[in-house]
């Protein structure tokens, strides 16, 4: 594998940060320019944008490329150098961009699978429900997707519910609940209506709660198991969707 006929410009890519830790995550972008001699790349600046505020321990410019055994993840290590706005790019388009430093070997990564969280709004989101005590929970009103990825899935709850306690916010760490999914997108010829494109259903267990979230809500994060291939296989084209859909619009296209 090459590093020069793998990272190049217009290559659709992720920045992942702390991909050695139990909980990476993974911000998506694309390369705009990139300079091998002085091993410096211009990526866009993600939806949920860098900030030199940003805490994490390491990062890695991660793509995914065909190898003898399928597709397959690889990346370097890197370092921010500066962000930079209104960056010019071919005729009168400018955009924000972040400059990377990166340093090789090149590395197959095995932990991004999980790593990138779709943050969940107005183009794609997830209606659904859990059963926990062998009570019924809806979305909207007993809680909310915020997030989503190919191993899990951020709830955020509301701690009262017309007046009374929600009794989501008591569950506690390792639990079981059952899950259903409906995902959605963006309708093509109404875009203010989102249509459903699969229904998942799946175990989970409750992997974090942070009850300090806010005043109001707690949130918590869930670790699917139990979901079929095909299901799984639905899931991860959602996923998959979603960031090409907001590499297009990083891109302009």
């Amino acid at each position: 594998m090459e590093l020069k006929k793998i990272f190049i410009p217009s290559a659709g890519v992720d920045l992942v940060f702390n991909l050695n830790s139990l909980s990476p995550y993974a911000k998506s972008s694309i390369i705009y320019d990139i300079d091998h001699d002085e091993q410096t790349v211009i990526v866009a600046q993600p939806l949920n944008p860098l900030t030199k505020n940003l805490e994490y321990d390491e990062m890695h410019l991660t793509t995914i490329i065909r190898g003898e055994k399928g597709k397959i993840r690889v990346g370097i290590k890197c370092e921010p150098v500066k962000i930079i706005k209104k960056y010019k790019l071919a005729g009168t388009n400018s955009v924000d961009v972040i400059q990377l430093r990166y340093f090789p070997p090149l590395i197959e990564t095995t932990n991004i699978r999980s790593a990138y969280r779709l943050a969940l709004g107005s183009h794609f989101s997830i209606n659904g429900k859990i059963i926990y005590l062998d009570h019924e929970y809806i979305t909207k009103k007993d809680f909310i997707f915020y997030d989503v990825s190919f191993a899990g899935a951020g709830l955020i709850a509301p701690k009262r519910i017309s007046l009374k306690t929600n009794p989501l916010i008591r569950i506690k760490k390792h639990e079981i609940i059952k899950i259903g999914m409906i995902l959605q997108k963006e309708g093509k010829d109404e875009p203010s209506k989102m249509e459903a494109v699969a229904i998942i259903p799946a175990n989970a267990e409750i992997h974090r709660i942070n009850t300090d979230y806010s005043k109001t809500h707690v949130f918590i994060g869930i670790k699917f198991f139990n979901i079929s291939s095909e299901k799984e296989d639905a899931l991860n084209a959602f996923i998959h969707e979603a960031q090409v859909d907001g590499l297009q619009r990083l891109s302009n296209f």
